[in-house]
């Protein structure tokens, strides 16, 4: 048989254990809406991410690649992931022939790289068009 104090003290663990319970689950909803402003607020302005350039997929020395989430009034920039794919660009003259439309982007190369080139870019909000590049 439990003493009284001893039912106190469990008692007292118990209900320590539902507030760390409590300040757990208001944490954790706290931390989703952080993010969910986060990314809100982040493609507000601009988003990022990679693309590849597949060595098998070039067809007259041109390819063509999709951009997730480009609207028509983004500017996007590019620029090589590696100092691998920063030789490749220059040995190969890999440029971007034309700026993002339903979110395809045209790029050419004087000689198809033999190797996959992988780009970064940046999608400016709301300063570009189909005239940048």
């Amino acid at each position: 048989m439990l003493s009284a104090d001893e039912h106190t003290t469990i008692d007292n663990i118990i209900l320590s254990e539902i507030e760390r319970k409590s300040a757990e689950e208001e944490r954790i909803a706290a931390e989703k809406e952080r993010v969910a402003n986060y990314e809100e607020i982040k493609n507000l302005y601009g988003t990022n991410g990679t693309i590849t350039l597949s060595a098998s997929e070039w067809a007259d020395n041109m390819q063509t690649v999709t951009v997730p989430d480009v609207r028509e009034e983004d500017f996007i920039m590019f620029y090589p992931a590696t100092q691998d794919d920063h030789y490749a660009v220059i040995i190969h003259q890999v440029y971007c022939d034309s700026d993002a439309e339903d979110g395809n982007v045209i790029f050419r190369v004087l000689e198809a790289p033999s190797t996959d080139v992988t780009l970064r870019y940046y999608i400016n909000r709301g300063v570009g068009g189909s005239d940048n590049g």
